[in-house]
């Protein structure tokens, strides 16, 4: 009827859980400090095999003091969180930070989880720095030039292709990082370092280049983090070769 919007705004909740959608998320989470989701479909086994624990989770952070919400999201449903939360597998857990998602990437076991969730909501908490490297006039030089391999990407703090290599880039960045030696990933605001975007041609966004001791040549990989990595490590072999 005419008050179904306010029965959308309304959290049920589920063996403890409470669930989320489109039309209530933002209303719910605007006043907490920390809350962990849970993003599932539900044709997913993992999902299934899951909820028992995630269940148990959410009533061991209820009892702390004070509660932290445990929520769950019909991803397949609420489409919008979805793509806002860049979410492209189930399940996918994220733990917001007043209103900032921490992606969750440790095991799907209460303990972790019940850990992880601690610590983030710890009023001395902050999230880690990014792994891509910032870049402008002043560092830039130095940085490309002493790389044996890098990769920039260009971009405009409203384009919305950027927006979505994003989280992409710099999970690929976290994983480059890790290799021995370490190919570094690196980014450079084109709308406010005009001089480098012109002096590299740079005319779309986003526009990847790799350098090679300072040299650029066009970066033609995939966009998404397990195509970036393989993309890089192959381009490092091919330089050594």
């Amino acid at each position: 009827g005419p008050l179904g919007s306010e029965d959308d705004l309304e959290v049920k909740e589920e063996n403890g859980v409470l669930v989320l959608n489109d039309a209530n998320f933002d209303n719910f989470v605007a006043d907490k400090d920390t809350v962990l989701l849970e993003f599932y479909a539900p044709w997913c086994g993992h999902c299934k095999q899951f909820a028992p624990e995630y269940e148990k989770i959410a009533n061991i952070l209820k009892d702390k003091d004070p509660p932290i919400p445990v929520a769950k999201i019909d991803a397949t449903s609420a489409s919008v969180l979805a793509s806002r939360f860049d979410v492209s597998g189930y399940p996918t857990i994220k733990i917001l930070k007043k209103g900032q998602a921490v992606d969750y990437e440790g095991s799907r076991t209460q303990e972790e989880i019940v850990a992880k969730v601690r610590e983030v909501s710890q009023p001395d908490w902050t999230p880690p720095p990014e792994v891509t490297l910032v870049l402008t006039k002043e560092n830039f030089d130095e940085v490309v030039n002493d790389a044996d391999i890098i990769l920039v990407e260009f971009y405009a703090p409203w384009c919305g292709h950027c927006k979505k290599l994003a989280p992409e880039y710099e999970k690929a960045a976290k994983e480059l990082s890790k290799r021995s030696p370490p190919i570094p990933l690196a980014k450079v605001d084109a709308t406010a370092e005009t001089d480098l975007a012109k002096r590299f041609d740079v005319s779309g966004y986003p526009t990847l280049k790799i350098f090679r001791k300072g040299r650029p040549y066009d970066y033609n990989g995939p966009r998404e983090k397990y195509g970036i990595v393989d993309y890089m490590i192959e381009q490092s072999g091919a330089a050594a070769s």
